[in-house]
C-alpha cells in the first residue's frame, strides 16, 4: 500500500509541475516574439526611410524634367512604398486606426495618394508641365506618405 501512495503522490507532483513548465515556455516564447517583432519593425522602418529618400530624389528629377519616363519611375517608387508600408501596417496595427465611419485610416489615405498620383499623371499627359503645380502635388504625395509611414 505504501507504494501506491508514493506513486500517486509522484503523479500529483508531475501534474503540478506540468502547468508550471508550460507557463515558463509561454513566457520565453512571448519574449522571443517581442524581440523578433521589434527587430523586424526596425528593419522595415529603415527600408521605408530608404524608399522615401529615393522617392524624394526621383521627385526632384521629375520636377526638373517632367517626362513620362521620370513620371513612371516616380509612380513605381510610390506604389512600391505604399504596398510595403500598408502591408506592414496590417501586420503591426491590425484593428487600430478606425475612423468614425468604420473604415481604417490607411484605406482612405491610400485612395487619396492614388487620386493625387492620377492627377499628376494627367498634368504631365496633357502637357501642363507647370513646375509649380507638379512640385506641389509631389509635396502633397510625400506628406501623405510620411503620414502613412508614421
Amino acid at each position: 500500500m505504501a507504494l501506491r501512495v508514493n506513486k500517486n503522490s509522484q503523479r500529483a507532483d508531475a501534474v503540478k509541475t506540468e502547468p508550471e513548465s508550460r507557463h515558463k515556455s509561454e513566457t520565453v516564447q512571448r519574449g522571443f516574439s517581442l524581440a523578433l517583432s521589434k527587430e523586424t519593425g526596425q528593419q522595415t522602418r529603415q527600408h521605408l526611410e530608404d524608399l522615401l529618400g529615393k522617392i524624394e530624389q526621383q521627385g526632384k528629377k521629375l520636377g526638373q524634367t517632367p517626362t513620362f519616363g521620370e513620371l513612371k519611375a516616380y509612380r513605381d517608387l510610390v506604389k512600391k512604398f505604399m504596398s510595403e508600408a500598408v502591408g506592414q501596417m496590417y501586420d503591426v496595427d491590425a484593428g487600430a486606426g478606425w475612423d468614425r465611419r468604420g473604415r481604417q485610416k490607411s484605406y482612405t489615405l491610400v485612395k487619396t495618394i492614388d487620386a493625387t498620383l492620377e492627377s499628376l499623371t494627367e498634368d504631365v499627359r496633357q502637357g501642363q508641365e507647370r513646375q509649380l503645380a507638379i512640385l506641389q502635388k509631389m509635396d502633397s504625395i510625400r506628406g501623405m506618405l510620411v503620414d502613412l509611414y508614421s
